[in-house]
């Protein structure tokens, strides 16, 4: 702080003359600008893990894969479709349950879920081949084919 107070003294007919104002004022409007632009661009937090589901009955529904996605941005955003990327081939949920349908509007600072039975999600990685420990991650979509991934989670598919 003391270098700035410093070189403000020294450059202070500089500073305060029309061009200094000017140049500051540009050089302090970039900075703004930047920032709001930043906020503004759309981005998609996804979260990928295992959990259950609660009902009115004291009982758990089966353990299930919950995808979350939250909005950070000041814009809502059009949610489009999530899958999980194989190497063989993605796994893309056409009917996934969750607290709205697919495509949906995910708006400003609010999030959503969704999810499936794990066992139906191993079932079919078994049928296309997949067998024992494996890192899989989510992809969320939005409607300008912005593409968003989650944190990978370990499954384990026994015989």
């Amino acid at each position: 702080m003391r270098t700035v107070l410093d070189w403000l003294q020294h450059n202070k007919e500089w500073v305060f003359s029309g061009v200094g104002v000017v140049a500051m004022t540009a050089i302090a409007s970039w900075f703004v600008s930047r920032r709001t632009t930043r906020l503004s661009i759309p981005r998609l937090r996804v979260n990928l893990a295992f959990g259950f589901l609660t009902y009115d009955a004291p009982e758990l529904s089966a353990q299930m894969l919950i995808f979350t996605v939250a909005n950070p941005a000041d814009r809502r955003l059009q949610l489009t479709c999530i899958s999980v990327p194989l190497k063989k081939a993605n796994l893309v949920f056409p009917s996934l349950d969750g607290e709205q349908r697919l495509p949906c509007w995910v708006e400003p600072g609010t999030n959503l879920k969704f999810w499936v039975k794990l066992s139906d999600v191993e079932d079919t990685l078994r049928h296309r081949g997949y067998t024992g420990a494996m890192n899989i991650h989510a992809v969320a979509s939005d409607a300008l084919g912005n593409e968003y991934t989650s944190n990978p989670v370990k499954i384990v598919l026994h015989s």
